[in-house]
């Protein structure tokens, strides 16, 4: 299985371009960034100037990182994935340059290319050794890695393939397979149910790493 292509449906369910067929609202961006605000803040915290996004999605977190940094690349296996963030980015006025690629060769990047690397929601649907393998190949161009993904208390699988993870599992999959952790933790995404009574007691949903070698 690679990037978050079409060609890449190892399981019975619907391709990523089928997920992900829809045009993203300007308020659909604004709460995509917001529920995910610890990923961008663990992002910003490195001071990039290059940022590579590994599995586009609506292309929300590349088109937001664009507002603020130099280059920001999207790369993902599915040609109706990356047309669907095109069209978002020019809509919201995005500067991400989306190409198409494997995310475990990411052929025509150079060793060190990037600065970060960032994934949401990617790497749970995904064995140990490729996530190890996906990993290194970030690590190979670029300097760190930043992910979130699910975590065990998210409670549902939303495709059906999601490996649901304790913190510890994660963090003992990481350093098992060499790669050093720099900042592993969780968050609960910010949203409307957040701010109501008891919302803040809710469990954290989502793992966030930043790793290196």
């Amino acid at each position: 299985m690679s990037s978050s292509g079409d060609g890449a449906a190892a399981f019975a369910i619907p391709s990523w371009g089928h997920y992900y067929d829809f045009d993203l609202s300007w308020s659909h961006h604004a709460m995509n960034v917001v529920q995910h605000l610890p990923l961008v803040l663990a992002v910003r915290r490195l001071r990039p100037r290059s940022v590579l996004e590994v599995g586009t999605g609506t292309g929300s977190l590349s088109i937001f990182m664009s507002y603020f940094n130099q280059r920001v690349v999207s790369v993902d296996l599915s040609p109706r994935v990356l047309e669907r963030a095109r069209g978002n980015s020019k809509r919201l006025r995005g500067r991400a340059d989306f190409r198409e690629g494997d995310a475990f060769a990411l052929d025509g990047i150079a060793n060190g290319a990037f600065d970060v690397s960032v994934s949401q929601g990617f790497f749970e649907h995904f064995c140990d050794e490729d996530i190890a393998s996906l990993l290194k190949e970030q690590l190979r161009v670029s300097r760190y890695a930043v992910f979130s993904v699910p975590n065990e208390a998210y409670g549902r699988q939303d495709r059906g393939d999601e490996r649901l993870l304790r913190r510890e599992q994660w963090d003992t999959t990481l350093m098992a397979h060499g790669l050093h952790i720099v900042r592993s933790g969780e968050y609960r995404p910010l949203s409307r149910s957040a701010l109501l009574p008891g919302g803040w007691r809710k469990p954290a949903t989502m793992y966030l790493a930043t790793v290196t070698r």
